[in-house]
């Protein structure tokens, strides 16, 4: 079955900053963060879902799109793109490596 959690729409004023992923009410995002992380960091060998995946991807997805980044270079832009082609936990890892290497870090 498909999640059921959507994403938020809007951001934290008075800069556009994202709501933090723990502050979902469903718990589907925290379970699906907190399985991902878990996984990436070798502490558990269950594999996140596809669904969980997607879950997670959603949320870097609205993170990435917040408005209180600002664009100099194009590098947001190639991360909003790369984004939508990670499909795995591996892919997942690679782009917020490339995150914090512009001082964003959606976790």
């Amino acid at each position: 079955m498909p999640h059921q959690t959507k994403m938020p729409t809007t951001y934290n004023p008075p800069f556009g900053t994202p709501f933090y992923w723990r502050n979902e009410m469903s718990g589907l995002l925290a379970q699906a963060i907190s399985i991902y992380v878990n996984y990436a960091a070798g502490e558990i060998t269950l594999e996140p879902t596809e669904d969980q995946i997607q879950l997670v991807r959603d949320y870097f997805e609205y993170v990435i799109n917040a408005p209180c980044w600002h664009d100099e270079g194009g590098e947001l832009e190639r991360l909003k793109e790369t984004l939508k082609h990670a499909n795995s936990v591996g892919a997942l890892n690679l782009w917020l490596d490339d995150c914090l290497k512009i001082a964003i870090d959606p976790l």
